[in-house]
């Protein structure tokens, strides 16, 4: 389900099945009921990958940035007023809060939860969650500072 008034760009690829497999011996794509929501004003460029729902619906929110080349995975949140720049890797059941930004290259293991406001710093893996308005960056990523970006992007409305 695709909201009102978002800038969708060519070649994206909305729906593709998530990367989960049975365990038999022919590995088939675990069969789902489960898609693909996204809610209103959003920019999301080309070449960008969008998983439907494995397990829970793969849900992005309202007036998020979305640049080329990013692979969200199955079972992703994504709250409101994100901004995921080019390259970003979001494995499955991740999820960010609202005024998060992501920065170039950026991995985010599985089932991680992003609080809001923070900043994943460019080319950095994340395997652990992140609280609410700090900077994280690094391979491991560690937290670095508090920021205020989130209440910069509010500013900005």
């Amino acid at each position: 389900m695709i909201g009102n008034n978002n800038n969708i760009h060519p070649s994206c690829v909305i729906g593709s099945h998530g990367f989960s497999f049975t365990k038999d011996t022919i590995r088939l794509p675990i069969p789902t009921d489960k898609t693909i929501i996204i809610g209103d004003d959003n920019f999301i460029a080309s070449c960008t990958n969008i998983d439907q729902g494995v397990y829970e619906n793969t849900i992005i929110g309202n007036r998020n940035i979305i640049d080329s080349h990013v692979h969200i995975s199955h079972d992703v949140i994504i709250g409101n007023d994100c901004e995921i720049d080019t390259g970003a890797i979001l494995l499955g059941h991740v999820i960010l809060g609202d005024n998060v930004r992501i920065c170039s290259g950026a991995i985010i293991h599985q089932k991680v939860t992003i609080g809001n406001g923070s900043v994943l710093g460019a080319n950095s893996y994340l395997r652990h969650d992140l609280p609410n308005e700090v900077i994280a960056y690094g391979t491991p990523a560690v937290i670095k500072e508090n920021t205020k970006y989130g209440k910069y992007l509010e500013s900005l409305k």
